[in-house]
């Protein structure tokens, strides 16, 4: 069963408002993911801030009423948490399908007899791993050490 949201206006001040308004379906589609992720984190803070406030107020108090306001607070943000997590979850889903398709593309289609053939880029060369590869071979700290062992050892034969 869906609350109104209208109903929790007066318990909001207007920055908290904002949020629970941009966490609404019509808002939400219009932001990117780092804003997303912006406004996640502030409705979070705003979470386990009431949350815990109302938890401190019942030990206090020994009462559920005068938890109330803050407990329903909780319960709000907890449903504006969920409702950005839900949009960067589905931000991130396509964001991967956009990667694999592009990846797809980059891969090329099946030439004659099905082999797979790579795409060719503006400059005439197929995509694919670098031809010359870095790293591969004796480190140039070693190489000095060695040669350096080298002409140790040619200086002691030579002077024998």
């Amino acid at each position: 069963m869906a609350i109104p949201i209208e109903k929790f206006k007066p318990l909001c001040t207007a920055s908290e408002w904002k949020l629970v308004t941009e966490s609404l379906p019509g808002a939400i589609e219009t932001f990117s993911p780092a804003k997303i992720a912006t406004k996640l984190a502030a409705a979070r803070r705003l979470h386990d801030k009431w949350r815990d406030l109302a938890l401190r107020q019942k030990r206090e108090s020994g009462k559920a009423e005068s938890a109330r306001r803050s407990k329903e607070k909780s319960r709000l943000f907890a449903v504006v948490v969920r409702s950005f997590e839900k949009r960067r979850r589905e931000l991130e889903r396509r964001t991967l399908r956009e990667k694999a398709r592009a990846h797809k593309k980059a891969l090329g289609s099946t030439g004659p007899g099905g082999k797979k053939t790579r795409a060719i880029s503006k400059a005439g060369k197929t995509a694919g791993p670098p031809t010359v590869r870095k790293g591969l071979g004796t480190p140039a700290k070693i190489k000095g050490h060695i040669s350096s062992r080298n002409r140790r050892d040619q200086a002691k034969r030579d002077g024998r």
